[in-house]
């Protein structure tokens, strides 16, 4: 319980803020692009799974509408 107050209080203001930036907005680009963009192949799936997931929650944290 105290994680989620924390996250909504102080985590996803501070995330929206950061890649709200300009280089915060290259940063969250270039992670799209080479994380969750990409195709997933048979060889690697877990862990581009996760990497996509990291992209994922990062974008949703910063209020990136592509992150749902």
């Amino acid at each position: 319980m105290a994680t989620e107050h924390r996250v909504g209080s102080e985590v996803k203001p501070a995330f929206s803020r950061l890649f709200k930036t300009a280089d915060g907005e290259i940063v969250l680009s270039y992670l799209r692009r080479r994380f969750y963009d990409n195709k997933i192949d048979n060889e690697n799936i877990a862990r581009q799974v996760g990497q996509r997931d990291v992209v994922r929650a990062i974008m949703n944290l910063s209020g990136d509408d592509n992150g749902k």
